[in-house]
């Protein structure tokens, strides 16, 4: 096991410090005569000969441009996908000290997961590939779901909750304990393993602002830039300080999902206020997984360790995970089995958010638009496989987290390459578009007519 580390820690490094190497070894300079002869023929057209040298002639300039940069990011990409999403998770640590390895369909039955803005879009495909999988789903949204499709399931809770309101959030979580504990309670002997306790925390709510008139910072609502940094980003920090203490109370893992933006880590005009708290979510998620590492060794302060402490009154004896030697709850120490933590970075998902959101090409082919099926199923692969990392959909988006070491002329290009300057107006002037084509094709009321009117009009013109 150690060899197979070693030699996947090394292989980023190598393949960087050997691009100089393939540099210097293939910087030849060209064969002469050039490998390429234009002659013109008795008829006037201008004929080629191209020799067997070009290759010759070409091999050093090729291999100049991967050693430079194909390389170098490849090395960069493989290290992330390395170092950060499987040695971040444990994944090549002993499986039965982390209790880590893909869940079996009797572990996913044991998980409670909760979706915020569950009711619609990306939440609710969540909450459907989940319940396929056997768990039981919590739900919480300010809107109901459509009364037919999963969430008509018994193991379907929805509540409706503002979730940027704190006072709900810590009201609606004593009632989804109460409503699982009494589920548990009436299985009698079936449901000795019913879960009575959120596992996977998937914060997912999100809203912007562009219903408004403008959204251009110096003519945003305050009312609008509060409303979105409230779900957007506060919504996280409540439903971490509800949900997150009786999973290290347990002692038992768990996992949290941040639903983030690759608009988090660029600008973008007209998104300000939606930006800023894409920005946040990636710093307060970044934190989060500090603050659980240090929480795993145990350097943390009282405060904390009280506040865990407390989250344990309403759990189940059995579902408390102690050291050998405790004997009461003063003894409890943090345990080694890890909740696992994922941002999740997508690019522009097909949902009512971002209706009509366009990139040019060649961006629209590297950055697709991607439906909320696709990232659902990676969010649930994700959990299910117990793995940490920072995820960008699609792949080819990570660049983006580099943009903060550019320089200037350099990130003034990539936004118009993108078009991320325009496309806020674009969005704007196509949703006026089809409200207008909508206006025209939807008669006035006093111009609809009844059958009979139309009949007798005809009749009275053929009569004339």
């Amino acid at each position: 096991m150690v060899p197979l580390i070693l030699l996947f820690l090394l292989l980023p490094v190598v393949g960087y410090l050997s691009s100089p190497l393939l540099f210097l070894l293939f910087s030849r300079p060209a064969p002469s005569p050039v490998p390429v002869d234009f002659t013109l023929t008795s008829s006037g057209h201008l004929k080629a000969h191209v020799s067997l040298d070009l290759i010759r002639y070409l091999l050093p300039t090729l291999v100049q441009v991967v050693a430079l940069f194909v390389l170098p990011v490849l090395s960069l990409y493989l290290g992330n996908e390395l170092l950060n999403n499987r040695i971040s998770s444990g994944r090549w640590i002993t499986r039965g000290w982390l209790n880590l390895g893909r869940m079996s369909k009797a572990e996913w039955e044991k998980q409670v997961i909760l979706v915020t803005g569950g009711a619609g879009g990306l939440g609710r495909e969540i909450v459907r590939l989940a319940l396929a999988k056997g768990a039981t789903v919590v739900t919480l949204d300010v809107v109901d779901p459509p009364a037919e499709g999963p969430e008509s399931s018994g193991r379907c809770f929805h509540y409706q909750c503002d979730v940027s309101k704190s006072q709900q959030v810590e009201a609606i979580s004593k009632t989804i304990r109460g409503d699982l504990q009494k589920r548990k309670k009436e299985a009698g002997e079936a449901g000795l393993y019913l879960p009575t306790e959120v596992t996977v925390l998937v914060n997912n709510a999100g809203i912007t602002s562009l219903a408004a008139p403008s959204s251009y910072i110096i003519a945003l609502p305050p009312s609008e830039v509060s409303k979105v940094l409230e779900v957007n980003l506060l919504s996280h920090f409540h439903t971490l300080r509800t949900f997150l203490p009786p999973m290290l109370r347990r002692g038992q893992g768990g996992h949290v999902v941040s639903v983030a933006s690759s608009m988090g880590h660029v600008g973008a005009i007209g998104m300000a206020d939606y930006v800023s708290s894409k920005f946040g979510v990636i710093g307060l998620h970044e934190t989060l997984c500090r603050e659980l590492k240090a929480w795993r060794s145990g350097n943390v302060d009282e405060a904390m360790m009280q506040v865990v402490q407390e989250a344990g009154a309403g759990l189940d004896d059995e579902l408390i995970s102690k050291g050998s030697d405790a004997e009461d709850d003063s003894s409890y120490l943090p345990s080694n089995v890890r909740v696992q933590t994922s941002l999740i970075l997508p690019s522009h998902i097909a949902t009512p958010l971002f209706k009509d959101w366009t990139y040019p090409w060649p961006f629209d082919f590297l950055t697709p638009t991607l439906t909320p099926t696709h990232v659902a199923e990676r969010i649930i692969e994700e959990i299910g496989e117990r793995r940490s990392g920072w995820m960008y959909l699609p792949r080819l988006t990570w660049p983006t987290a580099w943009m903060g070491v550019l320089p200037d002329w350099m990130r003034a290009l990539m936004f118009w390459m993108s078009g991320s300057d325009t496309a806020v107006e674009c969005m704007r002037a196509s949703a006026r578009r089809q409200d207008y084509e909508s206006e025209e094709r939807t008669p006035a009321p006093s111009q609809i007519r009844t059958r009979a009117q139309r009949a007798a009009s005809v009749g009275a013109e053929k009569q004339s």
